[in-house]
């Protein structure tokens, strides 16, 4: 079992007062879901747990080489990029082009479109390049350019909300299948490289009102943010779908669901 999963079930085990059985393994095949959690109240629920990443960002910042100090530039150029930039070009061209934009935060998309700045066929190389904001902060003891990839801003609830419900059909089957169960649940990690579903489970401060369907095979839907500063994982913030409606459960994760004490 990786942690993740580990955790999700030793999370739902406190806050449904459960005890989470291994279901899936080595040797179990395909198709199996991850936990049964037998619940003190005699339920039985199927308890299958994925994760929700970007695997463009995650192969960005693995290849590292993000930071260089590059003479002459009078400051730092913090540049965000679309991670499927490529990088060798990027550090070849631009030292040269970010010269022309000494001045704080530019958003390379408005200026490409705004005929009358001086500066479009620049921003129209720096969008060639996947580059998409710069911003500069003057420093003439450092030099340098830093790479980012952040999405954006703060953004409102349906970001978690789509990037949960895009993990139904790929998980449904095995949730469905399930026999002799009471409730089939599935529980959605949101990694921090998914940005924008990140943020939103960071900022909207809790989930939409608007009614949600999960379809068929599935009762109940979780997403929960990743706290990557606790080891394992832990969940910072936790919202359920069940009954048609969102519900935000953030304030029953507790530090005893870090410790898989339910699980036998």
């Amino acid at each position: 079992m990786r942690s993740d999963e580990l955790v999700a079930a030793a999370l739902l085990a406190e806050l449904l007062d459960a005890v989470a059985l291994p279901h899936d393994g080595p040797g179990q095949g395909d198709g199996r879901y991850d936990w049964d959690l037998r619940c003190r109240d005699g339920r039985r629920i199927a308890l299958e747990v994925t994760m929700h990443s970007d695997s463009d960002m995650l192969a960005f910042w693995r290849k590292g080489d993000h930071y260089r100090e590059v003479p002459g530039l009078g400051g730092t150029y913090l540049v965000n990029v679309d991670p499927a930039a490529n990088r060798n070009d990027l550090w070849k061209r631009l030292p040269k082009l970010l010269p022309e934009f000494p001045d704080g935060f530019i958003d390379v998309e408005y200026i490409r479109w705004n005929r009358a700045d001086p500066r479009r066929e620049a921003a129209e190389m720096l969008a060639s390049l996947g580059v998409r904001r710069v911003s500069f902060a003057p420093e003439p003891a450092q030099s340098a350019i830093t790479f980012t990839t952040s999405s954006g801003g703060a953004v409102a609830a349906a970001a978690a909300v789509e990037a949960a419900m895009s993990e139904l059909e790929p998980n449904r089957a095995k949730l469905a299948a399930a026999e002799d169960v009471d409730e089939r649940h599935l529980f959605v990690w949101v990694d921090g490289s998914a940005g924008l579903a990140s943020m939103s489970l960071r900022d909207a401060g809790a989930p939409p009102s608007d009614p949600v369907d999960l379809g068929d095979g599935v009762d109940v839907l979780w997403v929960a943010a990743v706290d990557a500063s606790r080891r394992p994982i832990g969940a910072s913030v936790l919202w359920r779908a069940a009954r048609e409606r969102w519900e935000d459960w953030s304030t029953q994760v507790t530090s005893r669901a870090d410790v898989p004490g339910h699980m036998i």
